[in-house]
């Protein structure tokens, strides 16, 4: 979802609020779940083995000496 199509999301929604007579909030649960990308889990997991192994032939033949990772979620 590009910036102009989430601006356009959130005011819809920010519409619907007012037209429903409900607060921002009451309905953000829902758009929320409706529009965050879900994280396909067994995908990166698929992904994180391959890399690992990769980085763990090059750590043993000496081509890299350090491998720091970093998952934010």
């Amino acid at each position: 979802m590009n910036k102009k199509q989430l601006t356009e999301s959130i005011m819809a929604g920010v519409r619907r609020a007012f037209r429903e007579n409900k607060s921002l909030n009451e309905g953000f649960s829902l758009w929320k779940e409706q529009n965050v990308p879900k994280l396909d889990h067994e995908m990166l997991k698929s992904n994180i083995l391959k890399i690992s192994e990769i980085l763990g032939n090059f750590l043993n033949d000496k081509y890299i000496s350090v491998v720091n990772v970093v998952y934010h979620s």
